[in-house]
This record gives C-alpha cells, structure tokens and sequence, in this order.
C-alpha cells in the first residue's frame, strides 16, 4: 500500500478512533493504546528503513531552488488561511469555514514534503534515517504541544468569557454545566440545562440569551486560538526564508522519491 495513502487514512481514521477511546474509556487511553504500536515501531523500523549512501554528480541545482519556493509559497498560504480564519464570527457558514480551512490546509500540504526533503540534504546518507525520525518526532511533539496549548487557550477563553457574560441571575450550576463547549450541540445536555433553569422566572428567554452568550464567548475564544496560530505561522514565514538553499543533488533519484510520496508519511 503506498505510504502516503497510509498517511492519509491514519490522519483521517487516527482522531476519530482518539475521540470513541476517550468517550467510551477514558482520556489516559488514547495515549495507553499508543504504547504497544510505539515499542513494534522501534523494534521494526531499524529493520526496514531504507539506507540510500550513492553519491551523484554535481549539477545545477533547479530542484533545490524549486523546493525553497514552494516552502515559501506553502508558508504564506497557510498563513493566508490561518488570518482568514480568525475573522470568522458565531454565525459564520460552514461553507466559509470550510473555504478557510482548505485554505490554510493546502499551504501546510506545501511545506511539510519541502521540509522533509530540505532535513534528508542536509544530511549525510549515514544518518538519513535518523534525521527523517528525529524530524518526524519532532513534528509529532509539536503538534502535541501546539494543540494542548491552543486548547487551553480557548477553554479556559471560553469559561472566562461565560462566566462574565452571563445573564445576571443564572444558577452557578447552570453556569458549570456550560463549561464544556458540547453542552451547546449535545441534546441531552440541552435537555438538562433547561431542567435546571425551569425554576428562574421568564426560564425560557434567559436560556436562549445564556446559549447565545455562551455561542458567542466559545467564537471569540476560538478566534484567539486562530490568532495563536498566526503567529506561528508568522514565524514558519521567517523560517522558510531564512532556509538556507541546500543542494539537492546527492542523488536525483531520492529527491523524486521525496516529493512523489511526500516524504514522510508523516505518521511514521
């Protein structure tokens, strides 16, 4: 099967099956089942990792110039993206989210092949397998840490702005059980909130203007973690330019390899 169908289909069927772990276990889980996957990577990867040590005859070096300038398109489209993102308001489309989000997507589909290729010419052949792993982990506790952050940001955004924002007179219990952004989309968690609020006069009305308020807080709370991610990718700009122009010319054969398969398979 080619890797990055391989890629493609562990990001797509990787969350999902994360959230049912989390849902149906418990959260520690989703790392728990990584465990067992992780110690057969360590013990097969060694095994199957492919060393490429042929060295090829200097020539110009089209490739390499080609690789900088898509890294530096991808960057800018993804920051395009990411902006156009932190301008989406409460009652935004979903087709509009979606425009931004391919967007911001198809600029980071641009960098990570660029980048992967960019690390393996930098390197000798000897420790090209390294270098693609130790990419790759770095990668990976990135996004980890990156999303833990932006999900902070934008829960404790949220309860923060609920908690101010809220009708004068809504029970504390109320309140709390808005905390977690599902309670505005789950229907039994509906059901329940307006249980609670059935004993505050004109209960109906204070609970529409409570969703609403909490809609709205939950918007702005993601619209900072948009303009989190700007920044970042403000500085992925500053990187893609700084990128030194490699050669890419150790041998023509890896580097076709490289962009045909997007090098990476980025879930290895």
């Amino acid at each position: 099967m080619d890797k990055s169908l391989i890629f493609a289909l562990s990001s797509v069927i990787g969350p999902v099956l994360g959230g049912w772990i989390t849902d149906s276990l418990n959260w520690r889980w989703a790392f728990y089942v990584n465990l067992p996957l992780g110690i057969l990577a360590l013990g097969v990867l060694p095994l199957v990792l492919p060393q490429n040590a042929r060295q090829s005859k200097a020539r110009i070096d089209y490739l390499g110039a080609l690789m900088i300038t898509i890294l530096q398109f991808g960057a800018g489209l993804m920051s395009l993206g990411i902006f156009l993102l932190t301008t989406l308001q409460s009652g935004s489309s979903p087709v509009l989210v979606s425009s931004f989000l391919f967007v911001m997507a198809l600029g980071m589909g641009m960098i990570n092949p660029a980048t992967m290729l960019a690390v393996q010419t930098a390197v000798e052949p000897r420790v090209l397998g390294v270098a693609t792993s130790a990419t790759q982990f770095i990668r990976l506790i990135g996004t980890t840490a990156g999303t833990a952050m932006i999900g902070t940001l934008v829960t404790s955004g949220y309860v923060t702005r609920l908690a101010v924002s809220a009708p004068p007179g809504t029970p504390q219990p109320v309140i709390t059980a808005l905390h977690s952004p599902n309670a505005l989309v789950n229907q039994e968690a509906l059901q329940s909130l307006a249980q609670l609020m059935a004993t505050v006069p004109n209960s109906v009305q204070m609970t529409q203007t409570l969703l609403d308020t909490a809609r709205i807080g939950l918007a702005n709370a993601i619209q900072d973690g948009f303009f989190f991610m700007f920044g970042a990718a403000i500085l992925a700009i500053v990187g893609a330019f700084l990128t030194a122009n490699l050669r890419l010319d150790r041998t023509q054969e890896t580097a076709v390899i490289a962009i045909a398969h997007g090098l990476g398979d980025e879930a290895v």
